[in-house]
């Protein structure tokens, strides 16, 4: 009995907790068609980003009853109002390579100073918030974005979501 106890007490700390479990803050909802249960939050990759470019993670949250399919994603504004580009397409692909060769030449050097090394692994283009993508039912799923920005300081964008089903959504989302 002790054991079954037990049991029940982890598997609600799991569920309550599980569903609430993001990284940042929770996004602003701004405008459009409200999706009730849908959470977003989003996080710089500090190793990554360098100079005028950041690589930002975007968390999305589903906790609905059915899947979340997204169209397509636009970043609408940035926090410091400059001009931003998206880098997308071949530019992202000659970037990603550019930079992962940038990371091979200063391995040593980075070794050498006993700071963390910074790995594009986790990045695919597939992966990118401007694809097609679904979210899960109870679940939740990242994307990513590259942004060339004039200035280096980057504290929210504006993101607009526009639903297969039609329904469009303005988010203020903080970068953490």
């Amino acid at each position: 009995m002790k054991y079954l106890n037990t049991l029940i007490f982890l598997i609600i700390i799991g569920c309550s907790s599980s569903s609430k479990m993001m990284i940042g803050k929770e996004a602003e909802f701004l405008t459009g068609d409200q999706i009730e249960n849908l959470k977003l939050t989003a996080e710089l990759d500090k190793l990554i980003s360098i100079e005028k470019y950041r690589l930002i993670n975007i968390y999305l949250r589903n906790l609905n009853v059915s899947w979340l399919r997204i169209k397509n994603t636009e970043i609408l504004e940035v926090s410091n109002g400059d001009r931003f580009h998206v880098i997308l397409g071949n530019d992202l692909d000659t970037w990603l390579k550019s930079i992962n060769l940038d990371y091979e030449l200063k391995k040593k050097e980075y070794a050498d100073r006993k700071e963390e090394f910074p790995t594009l692994k986790n990045y695919d283009v597939k992966d990118h918030i401007y694809k097609k993508f679904s979210v899960p039912s109870q679940l939740q799923t990242n994307k990513w974005v590259l942004l060339q920005l004039k200035s280096s300081k980057l504290t929210w964008v504006k993101i607009k979501l526009h639903f297969i089903d039609g329904s469009k959504q303005i988010y203020k989302v903080n970068i953490k």
